[in-house]
């Protein structure tokens, strides 16, 4: 295995559904926001979590989901509990997908099958992290990824949170497009990643031993250390 092309980063994590969501209670209760103190903000943003965690986007004007605000006194509060409505869930979660996510995910796309060259596609994208826990986002990606030609898969490994480090895309040889599907639990004997991309990096520099060849002799110049002579190359770095 190799990686194709560098990552690349955006503001789209569910953090910013989170303050989408955030900014509809304050626009609902107002200044009543910020009289929380930090033990019921905390409980507040779980709350909101566990909302993010339960919505599929499945159209249901009469759903809701309950969010603590205790000791607020407003219209709309009721026992300390607040409602936020299906629109207002789906609002926040397309806000940044379509207009962060998507577009990310499509220039990455585009710049691994333009490296790839002629005939090689994308067949899959795996999903990781809190946010790719989220069924209205495997929803909404595999609506848009299948409906190009050819259709592209949008899989959910286990254990997403810890995906990344663990090694997901080497231990999910073969998937089943289903969300649910579990990873294989180990890299297969056969398969090693050979090579990475990596979007910065930072050393210094350093004499390196010239290796005939291999490196380009006009950088070559000879280094005394006391009676030993050394060919080295000037200007590559040694990375340990």
């Amino acid at each position: 295995m190799r990686e194709v092309v560098g990552g690349r980063g955006g503001k789209c994590g569910s953090l910013f559904i989170n303050k989408h969501l955030e900014n509809a209670i304050m626009t609902r209760i107002g200044a009543g926001l910020k009289q929380l103190n930090p033990r019921a903000v905390a409980a507040m943003r779980r709350d909101i979590d566990y909302a993010k965690a339960s919505f599929t986007g499945a159209a249901d004007d009469t759903q809701s989901w309950g969010v603590s605000v205790p000791g607020v006194v407003a219209d709309e509060v009721e026992d300390g509990m607040l409602l936020l409505s299906y629109e207002e869930m789906l609002a926040a979660h397309d806000t940044v997908i379509n207009k962060a996510v998507v577009p990310l995910l499509w220039e990455q796309i585009n710049d691994t099958e333009a490296a790839l060259g002629p005939g090689q596609h994308v067949r899959y994208v795996l999903l990781m992290g809190g946010f790719g826990a989220s069924h209205y986002l495997w929803n909404r990606l595999s609506e848009v990824l299948g409906s190009r030609s050819p259709p592209i898969e949008v899989i959910c490994p286990t254990d997403l949170t810890t995906a990344v480090v663990l090694g997901a895309a080497a231990r999910v040889p073969t998937v089943s497009g289903s969300k649910d599907m579990e990873s294989s639990g180990s890299m297969p004997a056969h398969m090693r990643v050979v090579s990475q991309k990596a979007p910065a990096n930072f050393g210094t520099k350093c004499n390196d031993i010239f290796i005939e060849g291999v490196h380009d002799p006009s950088t070559k110049y000879v280094l005394l250390f006391e009676t030993c002579c050394f060919q080295a190359l000037q200007g590559r770095g040694t990375w340990g």
